[in-house]
């Protein structure tokens, strides 16, 4: 990335190859600059260096560190507090599954932090 360079940047932490290259393709496509993170660890290793993204598109279940935890370290940071995230995940993709009472319990306890995601 050319230190001149305008452009938005987004930090995209998604662990699925193809929905990583789909979004990066629609918003590179769009203006912006892009960077791939496949876990939560990544995630937090590319959010401690310079500089940091304007948006990040963050997944919910990820490898290693799900991605609500790593959005509980991002506001727990000083540096990175107020930075835009978008969390977002394939798990509700239809409306049938969205409405399974065993993930809505998971989902509440995970974002009340009373379990981790495997």
């Amino acid at each position: 990335m050319a230190a001149d360079d305008a452009r938005k940047f987004i930090l995209l932490v998604d662990d699925d190859i193809d929905i990583t290259r789909l979004i990066t393709r629609w918003l590179e496509r769009e203006g912006y600059r892009v960077r791939c993170s496949a876990n939560g660890h990544a995630a937090l290793e590319a959010l401690a260096a310079d500089p940091l993204p304007d948006l990040v598109l963050l997944d919910i279940l990820l490898p290693r560190t799900s991605g609500l935890n790593v959005l509980r370290r991002l506001r727990a940071g000083e540096r990175t507090r107020d930075l835009p995230v978008v969390l977002m995940t394939s798990l509700a993709s239809d409306k049938r599954q969205a409405r399974r009472p065993a993930w809505r319990r998971r989902l509440h306890r995970q974002a009340a932090g009373r379990a981790q995601f495997p």
